[in-house]
């Protein structure tokens, strides 16, 4: 039996797992699956117990992105992991496959690896990006266009944790209007659905801004794009109330789902449930697991500065009924590939072969 223990930054022993909304980005998949894990031979130990064999260490304790730079956020993980005597890991639950501020930390800790929701290849890693975000480009008036050169053998000590955010909106997000409703092609008079928050308040990282030129610029470049197409076809886009929303993706045919803060989005399992054919910036650069998102039998990619969407949208809507196949695909797909039984056999293979470990 491998028992686990999870360090959250609150508690005495920062060890205190009560608050299930305090643990959701880092553990929510642990929390979820405690008394099933048992069956694969693992155990997260509570009530303070000293009797574990190693500590998932959430990120919360070791990077604060609110600090007034990256240099004092690292400084203060590597001196909250000196104090740290046991065998430990990173977990990043980070929406975003940025390495900014772990990989600083890895390097500078004795922990045995960082495990991430999501990476890219090891390759990708050595092209700049602001605040790490490959999507955002380089920004020469930032200070923070990142890159890292990564070793063979320093990339062994990065991972996947086994979970993203499906299983967060699987098995406590999902509202009842989406649980569990097939396909229905009938009542789909809007052609497309892209609704969602376009400008998103100035947000400090690293005393870096996150604001219109990076987020914003991604987001509303869809819209504006659309904006060519839409009086040819009827759209919907803005951002509306949550109910109106999902009112509106049960009545689409499309649905689009831009990058966030991260690649994936809560929105890409809302329109799949709620029977919208998924569009999507390519996915194919990210390595998750569980993976579900699968160019062209899931979702349909398009290219992340949207240069392609009418064309492609307009592709789509000549021959609905052609892609109808993969809006039950991903329905059947996104279900099953969050089944807790998957992701506990991921923490069982992990466990089993620590030292080989690899990210794929």
């Amino acid at each position: 039996m491998i028992k686990l223990k999870i360090i959250s930054g609150k508690g005495k022993n920062y060890d205190d797992i009560s608050d299930m909304g305090s643990l959701r980005r880092c553990f929510s998949a642990w929390i979820y699956s405690a008394d099933m894990l048992r069956d694969y031979s693992i155990e997260i130990v509570r009530d303070g117990s000293n009797d574990y064999d190693y500590e998932l260490i959430d990120k919360r304790c070791w990077q604060n992105r609110k600090l007034g730079s990256l240099e004092k956020s690292i400084e203060l993980g590597v001196d909250f992991l000196s104090k740290r005597t046991g065998d430990y890991f990173l977990i990043d639950g980070g929406d975003c496959t940025s390495l900014m501020a772990s990989i600083e930390v890895l390097r500078n800790s004795n922990a045995k690896m960082l495990l991430k929701k999501h990476v890219i290849a090891r390759e990708d890693y050595a092209k700049p990006s602001f605040l790490g975000r490959w999507w955002f480009g380089v920004h020469e008036d930032q200070k923070l266009n990142v890159s890292y050169n990564i070793s063979k053998e320093e990339w062994k000590k990065i991972g996947l944790c086994g979970h993203n955010n499906g299983h967060e909106h699987v098995y406590e997000r999902t509202p009842p209007q989406l649980n569990n409703i097939p396909y229905n092609a009938n009542g789909r008079d809007i052609d497309v659905c892209a609704i969602w928050q376009g400008i998103h308040p100035p947000n400090l990282d690293y005393g870096d801004k996150n604001d219109d030129a990076t987020y914003t610029h991604h987001r509303v470049g869809c819209w504006d794009e659309l904006k060519n197409i839409e009086n040819k076809i009827k759209i919907v886009k803005d951002f509306i109330p949550y109910n109106e929303y999902l009112k509106t993706a049960f009545r689409s045919k499309i649905g689009i789902s831009p990058y966030g803060m991260g690649e994936l989005c809560f929105r890409d399992y809302e329109l799949v449930q709620a029977g919208c054919l998924l569009i999507k910036p390519d996915m194919g650069s990210l390595i998750t697991a569980p993976e579900w998102l699968i160019p062209n039998e899931t979702y349909i990619p398009v290219k992340t500065d949207w240069s392609n969407l009418n064309e492609t949208i307009e592709k789509i809507l000549s021959n609905f009924k052609d892609y109808e196949h993969i809006i039950i695909n991903a329905q059947k797909k996104l279900n099953e590939v969050h089944k807790l039984e998957h992701f506990c056999m991921h923490q069982y293979n992990f466990f089993s072969n620590l030292e080989g470990i690899t990210n794929g």
